[in-house]
Formats: structure tokens, C-alpha cells, sequence
């Protein structure tokens, strides 16, 4: 199901032909060939499998034997069913939908309306052509906490899993970029942490999973991607890659901008700070 439309037609092509060639070489090794005529060449036995395996059968050789025709029948039901698989593999490769979802390699950190905030970009760079509804982000932090049993004197590991609130987790239609933040506020799993001290340094990895729905097919996409903690770069902000262009009128994404930063402070606001705003 990896393969695209031709290498699929070709390797069905291929073991097409490797499995005549199979039967028609165990015919030529027979005294009486395939039907009970000595002279035939391998050239005129492989012909004869061919047109045994896709039915055609112009009736200029015919088998003799029980032998040779149960071996017919042996390769007829072989082609038949090597047919139906690739055909069974051709509809689903038309009717399985499919999305071509970038990420950004870079996750950074910067304050976004004086709070610090995680931001990711996500890009469907087929764009208007191939259209995706309903997308729905979902991003996690996945930590390694150790402890040591009161009866043991091993320590034990295990993985813990928190999900990251999203400022905004759907879009109803999804043709370009989406930039995805996470707001590091009181309620948030990474308030207060540093990344490089204990408790921050026991993350691992962040997990981002996109799921959408494909406007043409209706059918479900996914994609997923995940960073480490190297990945987050602290004090940079995503630089603008949407552009309006005035003939068309319409937004243009510059996918090689993808991972463009540029820096920017990011700091945690203080409390009097807020009641004074507040």
C-alpha cells in the first residue's frame, strides 16, 4: 500500500509474468510439453501460459492430459486471484484519502500578549487543492519520573504523559498555515519550569497529532510529528511567512519560511503587573 500507482502496476506486472514463467518452465521439462506435442519451444509453452492465465485462450494450443490440465486450472485460479488483489489494492490507493501536512522542525517560546507562549506551525501545503474541514490538534509532554519502592531498593521508571492546552485546538477548514500556541500560564503543566533544571529536564518529548477530514473523499487524515527538548527555542518568535497577493486576491504561504525565526523576549509576568492591568 506504500507503493504509488505505477511501481504497484509494475510489481503486479512482475510476478504476472514470473508466475507464467513458473508454469510454462515446468511444462517445457515435460516430454510431452503442455499439449502432447514434443517440439514446442519454451517461447510457444510461455505463450500458451499467457493466454491460459488472462483468459484469453485463441484455441492454437489446448492442453492434453489430467496432469496438464489440472495445472491449467491451478493457474487460472492463481491469476484470478493475483488479479483481484491488485485490483482489490488499485481502489484503495484512489479512494483512500490522503494529506500533505508540514511541520515546523522547531518549536519556540516567546511571550504572545505578555504571557510566554509554545507556538508550532502546521501547514497543509497542498493548499486550496487538496481542501482539509474540521482539523483537530492535540499536543502532549511526555516526561520520565523515577522513583524508588519503599520494598525495593532498585529504582523504578515510568513514563508520564500531560496534554498541553491549546489557544485555540480546531480549524474549520485548514489550506494553508496554522500557527498552534500553548499559553504557559497557572494552569498549564510547564509553568514555572525550566527546561534545563529539575523538573523541566525529565521531559522528553513533545507529541503533536493532527487529525482532519478530507473535503473531496470525506474520508479521515492523519499526521503527527514529535520534538525534543532541543527542538524548543527559547526567545524566538516565528517570523511571517503570508503574503497577500493583489491580483488574486488571495493569501500566498511561503513554505520556505517555515522554520524563519527571529528573537524575542519572553519572561513571566509579574503578580503586581496583573493586578494593575486587571
Amino acid at each position: 500500500m506504500k507503493f504509488d500507482i505505477p511501481a504497484l502496476t509494475l510489481l503486479y506486472l512482475v510476478v504476472f509474468l514470473a508466475m507464467n514463467a513458473v508454469f510454462a518452465g515446468l511444462w517445457y521439462i515435460e516430454q510431452d510439453k503442455c499439449c502432447d506435442d514434443p517440439t514446442m519451444t519454451y517461447a510457444q509453452v510461455f505463450d500458451f501460459a499467457i493466454q491460459t492465465s488472462s483468459t484469453i485462450g485463441y484455441g492454437g494450443y489446448w492442453p492434453k492430459g489430467y496432469f496438464n490440465n489440472a495445472m491449467v486450472v491451478l493457474l487460472s485460479v492463481l491469476s484470478i486471484l493475483l488479479s483481484t488483489v491488485y485490483a482489490g489494492m488499485l481502489f484503495f490507493k484512489f479512494i483512500t484519502p490522503e494529506c500533505n501536512i508540514e511541520f515546523s522542525n522547531i518549536i519556540t517560546m516567546s511571550n504572545v500578549m505578555g504571557t510566554p507562549c509554545l507556538e508550532i506551525r502546521v501547514g497543509n501545503v497542498d493548499g486550496r487543492a487538496n481542501k482539509l474541514i474540521n482539523a483537530e490538534a492535540n499536543l502532549c509532554v511526555e516526561s520520565l519520573q523515577k522513583y524508588r519502592c519503599q520494598d525495593e531498593n532498585r529504582v523504578q521508571t515510568v513514563t508520564q504523559q500531560e496534554e498541553l492546552q491549546l489557544a485555540v485546538s480546531s480549524q474549520h477548514m485548514l489550506y494553508g498555515v496554522w500557527t498552534l500556541r500553548h499559553y504557559i500560564n497557572e494552569d498549564s503543566p510547564l509553568y514555572g519550569l525550566r527546561l534545563d533544571e529539575f523538573p523541566g529536564s525529565t521531559i522528553f518529548a513533545f507529541r503533536l497529532n493532527i487529525k482532519a477530514i478530507q473535503a473531496l473523499t470525506k474520508g479521515e487524515v492523519y499526521a503527527q510529528t514529535s520534538y525534543e527538548v532541543c527542538d524548543v527555542l527559547v526567545g524566538h518568535r516565528f517570523e511571517d511567512q503570508v503574503d497577500y497577493n493583489e491580483n488574486t486576491r488571495k493569501l500566498v504561504f511561503d513554505y520556505a519560511k517555515m522554520n524563519n525565526t527571529y528573537p524575542f523576549f519572553v519572561w513571566y509576568p509579574e503578580e503586581a503587573n496583573i493586578l494593575k492591568d486587571e
